[in-house]
Formats: C-alpha cells, structure tokens, sequence
C-alpha cells in the first residue's frame, strides 16, 4: 500500500469544496494503491471522479501529468482542476494558467506544484522527467506502450497512476488488465473498479430499474455484451472472439493441481518448426458427480478437465521438448493422449523417446470448437474444464483472444478492408486441447449446445448482406 497523505487529510482538502459524489466514487477516491483503473460507463462521470482525485493528492507532490490520446481529450480533466484549485485559494493569478487554443495546456499552484497536460499520439515524448502523478484519461483509446511509459515516469518518485475511461473501441491491454485485477485481485498489481452509468443517481435518479437505463437496454440488444460495456463498464469480448464464455474467475482456479493417483493425458500439436510453436497441454479428468444425481443418462457425458500444466515453445520441436516433459511432476503419472493427425512421425518419436502412446482423429475446427464450448459452458453442473493458475498465461490468453477466422455480420456490414476481416486461425494451445477432447469424447451429443456455424453458412450470411448494397 502506497501513501503520501493520509485519507483524514486528504477529506479536510475535499471537505472545502463541497463536492457530491455518489459511493462508488467515494471507493475509487479513498483507495491508495498506486496503480487503479476506474472504468465507467457514459454518463458515470468518469472525468470527474479523477479530477476529484488527483486534487486530492496535489499537494503531495509537485509535477501531474493529464495523459490523452491527444491534447484535447484530457481538457474536460484539467478544467475540473483549474477550477478546484481557484475555490481552495491554490492559484495566485491567471498568469500561472496556460491554455493555448492548440497544444498543451498546464498551470502552476502557489506552491509551485505543476499540473499539465500530455498526449501520448508519439510515445516517445512521454520521456524527460519522473513525475508524482498521472492520469491517463480516455485510457483505452491509448496503446500499451503509453501505459509501459507512464509506469516508468512514476519509478522513481513511486507515484500514482489512474487509468479512467470506457471500454468501447477500447486496447485490449485496458479491458484484459481490468478482468485480471478484478477476477484475481490477490495477485493483482492495482485494483480496478466499474462505474455504470445508472451509479450517477443525480441523472439517473431510478438507478439500474431507470426508465432510461432500461431503454437503452433494449435498444442495445442486439449486439451482445453492447450494452453492458457501454453503460454497465464491464468488458465485453470483442467481436469475433470464439470462446467469449471463457472467464478467469469461473475457469481458472488455485486449488487445481497435479493429483499423484490420477492418470495424465497429453494433447500435442507439434507446429510445423520455422515462425509455429510446439505446445502441450497436461490434462486429469475427474468424475463429475453432478451426473450422478440425474434421473436419465445425459446425451453428452463428459467429465471435469483439469488442466495441470501448458508447455509453449515458439519454433520448438521435439528435441526442445522432450526434457521439459522428462521433468515434469505429472511425467510417470502420463499414460496416454493425442496429437495432430498430421504428425504421423511425432507420433512415433512419443512412444518410442518417451513411452506415451498418442493417438490421432481428424478434427474439423467446428467441431474442435464446439466440444471446447461443451466443456466452458457454465451449465447446471458448473463449467468442465478448470486450469491451474500454475499454467502458462500464454493458454489463458489464447482462450480469451483466439477469433473466428470468417466474418461476423456486424463486422460485414461496416465493410472493413480485406486486412481488417483477417482473423487468426486456432492457436497451438487450443488446438492441442480440442484434440485430446475429442479423441476422448468424440463430437458434442445433443441438442443443448448450438450448432457451430461453418464456412459454408458465414459464406451465406456474408452474401445476404452483399445483397444489401
């Protein structure tokens, strides 16, 4: 925990500007961890709640940076400040005030702390000096670089950094850092808090039931997660994203690990050497007693996955490989798995270097995914697959980042450049999943998960909407 002034002092401070701030708001203010995100929704007076902050701290220090994608963005921050700072008695004249029509803006307090503003268009010039504070307004709307930058202007004076803005159109880094210091704030770095816009009571005196709330709910229906990223500031994937179910709170658990008494298996995908990567997923299946209790047979009965560990060599082959599995926990424990249909000589290299006898099944990508979504689906059971959060980060990130490689219809109608449309096929860690899952249970059975759209179907889709033009 950082801190510089205590909260008694820093409410003394506030106290003389009579401020009204809603409880939320209160919550981001008296935290003092150094690094904070506050995320809001339209209208949750995100620009308010950070002014309200950095006064707060003010004359702790003596440089402020207000960060934004360009000069004008952090204006509406500054304004709140300047203001502020005029009703304490901090500011001797106009002439400490410089606000030119283009460029930066700043001001100098009677005690010569300084307030200006940045923009992070060339990150470079994010450089010079360590500073005592800094707010990135609008900070998804800026790169991760731009972050990287801020935290290391902050080093050496152990400063502050809140990161305040929405999440629409945002980097992934904002919404992805969010979800990380939310869903798993023991290990988190900072701390990250949601402002909807329905917590600013004074516009929306009906809160989440308002009238208002409830129509923009309506009206933004029909594009899932729109409404709650716009108005309820919590991260929706990205369009396009396959697995949007995964989450790290429901998926990712600490109690997960390798069990002695239960049999491992592998799912492999080799790569194919050069710019691919050689990956291996560790995996135990437990009994899931939840099935037990059903009057019939379910149609698709699969078992709890406990992902145990994930290797990931980038341009690896066996060679590279082999040790690492040699000295894994779960090595004498390994009796079985699958790997890529295609690697035939893999295959034989497992047996006969390590004693594993792979086996291989032709998996089409639809159907690798949906018996994916059959195991992250959260249904009356909970969901069936958990990992370790031993694992690498690099499997949690595929699951949250792999996208369709066809087009969505939203994504169609706006007609994006041809580069734009390129999505990424399967990434190495899932598909090594989705081939021990499917050799194990082969494809999903039932009418309770949805049918997978294929190419064939995105391609009648994609010339329905051509029609449109």
């Amino acid at each position: 925990m950082w801190t510089r002034a205590t909260w008694k002092q820093r409410l003394e401070l506030l106290s003389r500007l009579e401020l009204d701030l809603y409880p939320l708001q209160w919550e981001v203010v008296k935290d003092n961890h150094r690094l904070r995100i506050a995320a809001g929704g339209e209208r949750a007076g995100k620009s308010f709640i950070a002014s309200v902050d950095m006064v707060s701290r003010l004359p702790w220090g003596n440089e402020y940076w207000l960060v934004g994608p360009d000069y004008y963005l952090p204006r509406a921050e500054f304004e709140y400040v300047e203001q502020w700072l005029w009703q304490l008695g901090a500011i001797s004249s106009t002439r400490a005030i410089k606000k030119p029509k283009e460029g930066s803006w700043s001001l100098t307090t009677k005690s010569h702390q300084l307030v200006i503003t940045r923009t992070s268009a060339d990150v470079r010039k994010l450089a010079a000096r360590s500073v005592d504070g800094i707010l990135m307004c609008e900070a998804g709307q800026q790169s991760y670089a731009t972050y990287l930058k801020c935290l290391g202007r902050l080093s050496e004076s152990r400063g502050f950094l809140l990161c305040s803005g929405t999440f629409e159109s945002s980097y992934d880094w904002y919404a992805t850092t969010h979800v990380d210091w939310t869903e798993n704030p023991s290990a988190a770095e900072g701390t990250a808090y949601s402002l909807p816009t329905w917590a600013n009571v004074a516009i929306f005196p009906g809160g989440r039931e308002d009238e208002e709330i409830k129509r923009l709910e309506r009206l933004y229906a029909p594009i899932p997660g729109y409404f709650m990223e716009k108005c309820g500031a919590t991260p929706a994937p990205p369009l396009g994203v396959v697995f949007r179910e995964f989450s790290y709170r429901l998926h990712v658990q600490d109690h997960v690990g390798f069990l002695p008494n239960v049999p491992v298996y592998l799912g492999v995908d080799p790569g194919h050497g050069g710019a691919s990567a050689y990956a291996v997923v560790a995996c135990q299946f437990i009994h899931n007693p939840y099935w037990d209790d059903m009057d019939e047979e379910p149609e698709d009965r699969i078992d709890i996955c406990n992902i145990i560990d994930a290797i990931y060599v980038p341009g690896g082959d066996f060679d590279t490989i082999m040790p690492i599995v040699k000295n894994a926990l779960w090595y004498e424990a390994t009796i079985g798995g699958a790997i890529d249909v295609e690697a035939p000589d893999e295959r034989k290299r497992w047996r006969k270097y390590l004693g594993i006898p792979l086996q291989s099944k032709k998996v089409r990508v639809a159907e690798g995914e949906r018996r994916l979504h059959s195991f992250l689906h959260e249904g009356p059971g909970g969901p069936h697959i958990q990992i370790s959060a031993e694992v690498s980060k690099r499997a949690i990130e595929e699951f949250r980042k792999y996208r369709s490689p066809v087009d969505t219809p939203l994504q169609l109608e706006s007609r994006p450049s041809s580069a734009a449309r390129h999505r990424r096929g399967p990434e190495h860690l899932l598909k090594a999943l989705w081939y021990l899952l499917y050799l194990r249970y082969g494809p999903v059975k039932g009418r309770d998960m949805p049918s997978p759209w294929t190419r064939e179907a995105w391609r009648g889709v994609r010339n329905a909407f051509r029609l449109r033009y």
